[in-house]
């Protein structure tokens, strides 16, 4: 993609960014760039933004902080609070230390990716018992229908569970003050009182 057909994209997405301002950054006249110039660039040039701040899978390692080198990848995981801020270890190696591994489980992102987690579960467990219900309507069998009828209750039994745990997670994110978002309708009932 030329410079002139950058400019156009980010004015086609209503955060024109002129071709000289393209120059300046590749040329290195301008090193900064706001958060809203980060992420029109990145739509236009359709990668993530995090791309355009980690050059992951090109340069080893990364000045994050003046005078503070880590590795691109762990810049990029620290960048997105999939992880603590790493620090070097005196082996020569990479790691956590205790105050940064405390404020990182109390981070938000981590609330949320684990929400993430416990709606696949969830979804999941949902699929088991409909492939369950299934397997007992298609049974030939008395002896099969009741083995695979205690398998649905198994797995709806999991359900529940799984249920219960995206209840109590959205509920710890209020408790935080903070918003866990809306559910489709028919799954209203989850924020609703067991």
């Amino acid at each position: 993609m030329s410079g002139q057909q950058l400019a156009d994209a980010t004015a086609t997405l209503g955060h024109p960014l002129p071709r000289s301002v393209i120059a300046n950054l590749e040329s290195g006249r301008r090193d900064t760039v706001s958060v809203a110039e980060l992420l029109v660039l990145a739509r236009a040039l359709e990668v993530p933004p995090l791309q355009l701040v980690f050059p992951i899978g090109r340069e080893a390692m990364n000045e994050v902080l003046p005078g503070t080198v880590i590795p691109t990848w762990l810049a990029a995981q620290w960048f997105t609070g999939e992880e603590a801020f790493p620090a070097a270890l005196r082996d020569g190696g990479w790691g956590l230390s205790t105050k940064e591994m405390s404020a990182w489980k109390a981070s938000v992102p981590l609330l949320f990716r684990e929400l993430d987690k416990l709606y696949e579960r969830w979804n999941r467990a949902r699929g088991a018992v409909q492939s369950a219900q299934l397997a007992a309507t298609e049974a030939e069998t008395t002896e099969e229908k009741e083995v695979n009828i205690r398998n649905v209750e198994l797995r709806e039994e999991l359900q529940r569970r799984a249920e219960d745990e995206v209840r109590r997670h959205r509920e710890l994110i209020r408790g935080r003050g903070l918003d866990p978002g809306e559910l489709r309708a028919e799954f209203a009932y989850i924020d609703e009182a067991p």
